[in-house]
């Protein structure tokens, strides 16, 4: 299968991507649309005359790019949603809230190589809000995605994804060391399993699902990392907001996309797959894995697997049996995962913590990786 190719590349903004691109009468979602490319892509959607939604968490720092949206593209059907990826009530409150159809929706929202934090649910707290989160908003828009019948989901992800898989027998670092980057990369393959995945299941929606790396960029994302990422970017490759924007309103908008999905893209085109780091220039290549046999159009061995998703990819069920990945619920939520059944575990720094939303954190213990064997709550 050859790689998609298009007229655009590094130096493409997301304004040159959506020239010529009439949008009018579809309704858009962007998430963390109040800062970075989020609100170069929400602007370049609402030039196009699309029904714009900024889902952020900070809703007055929203309605400032609503306004600023507003009065550069003349689009006034631009408004703001509260969302929080990492509360799966905020993500429960926006999907039963919305109504009508939905035509784009852009996963852009994210956190980078933060300090170790996990959800009052047990989550590490990047796996949660790149991953879980727009898992969650996805499905539960499920309906309006497919009230369409052409609808696109766009996944930013991120070269990240080369660091690590998803390590489903230890996703929240029960076991392991914690390492921000690591958490990163499975958070960012997870966004490329999703991608193909959803374009897989949701095919006969007229659904489809594509993943990016938008480039370096120098956005709050950094806030974790003194502003520069991972440091190892040459110069000539960090792109500015606009550039970094360009991606996702290719796969949001291009007619060269129409019916595609569960591919990942670099630079406005379509990257190949790489068995290594070091087997594609840099920031570009999506790491392999095994190919599903008879893997339907748009997967197969260039592509991520098309085999049904890990009980890990499957957000907010606690009912399955199988416990290797899921979260110790049985904890508070300001200590480390596994707490409640190892000794010596350390509390979170209370710098680190997150507040707990729900006023007590989780409280019913789960059967733990053996039978017989409970996982007792650390109070």
């Amino acid at each position: 299968m050859s790689l998609i190719r298009t007229p655009y590349g590094f130096a493409s903004t997301a304004a040159e991507v959506a020239a010529g691109i009439d949008l009018a009468g579809r309704r858009a979602v962007v998430t963390g649309a109040s800062s970075g490319i989020g609100v170069e892509t929400a602007r370049a959607l609402a030039a196009a005359g699309a029904e714009i939604t900024l889902a952020v968490r900070d809703t007055a720092a929203g309605q400032r790019v609503a306004a600023d949206i507003t009065a550069s593209t003349g689009n006034a059907a631009v408004r703001v949603a509260a969302l929080d990826l990492a509360d799966p009530a905020s993500v429960a409150a926006f999907t039963t809230s919305w109504d009508g159809p939905l035509h784009i929706l852009v996963n852009n929202a994210g956190v980078m190589a933060c300090p170790e934090q996990y959800t009052p649910q047990g989550w590490e707290l990047q796996f949660a809000t790149n991953h879980l989160g727009h898992f969650a908003l996805a499905t539960g828009l499920h309906a309006a995605l497919a009230a369409d019948g052409a609808a696109r989901v766009v996944v930013v992800s991120s070269t990240g994804h080369q660091t690590s898989p998803v390590v489903f027998d230890d996703v929240n670092f029960a076991f392991r060391p914690y390492d921000p980057w690591l958490a990163y990369g499975q958070s960012k393959t997870a966004n490329v399993l999703f991608a193909v995945e959803a374009t897989r299941r949701w095919a006969g929606d007229g659904i489809t699902a594509n993943a990016l790396m938008p480039g370096a960029i120098y956005t709050r994302l950094q806030r974790h990392t003194g502003g520069r990422g991972s440091g190892k970017v040459p110069p000539e490759l960090i792109k500015t907001v606009e550039q970094g924007a360009a991606t996702s309103v290719l796969l949001a908008t291009s007619p060269l996309l129409k019916g595609v999905g569960g591919r990942y893209f670099v630079d406005c085109n379509e990257t190949p797959t790489i068995d290594r780091r070091g087997d594609a220039p840099a920031l570009h290549g999506v790491a392999r894995t095994p190919s599903t046999p008879a893997a339907p159009s748009g997967c197969g061995s260039t592509r991520r697997p098309c085999s049904p998703a890990p009980r890990s990819l499957r957000p907010w069920r606690r009912h399955d049996h199988h416990t290797e990945s899921r979260p110790d619920h049985g904890r508070h939520p300001g200590t480390r995962p596994g707490a409640g059944r190892r000794a010596g575990a350390t509390p979170v720094p209370a710098r680190h913590r997150l507040p707990d939303r729900t006023g007590s954190g989780p409280r019913h213990p789960r059967r733990g990786r053996r039978a017989g064997r409970r996982r007792t709550g650390a109070r």
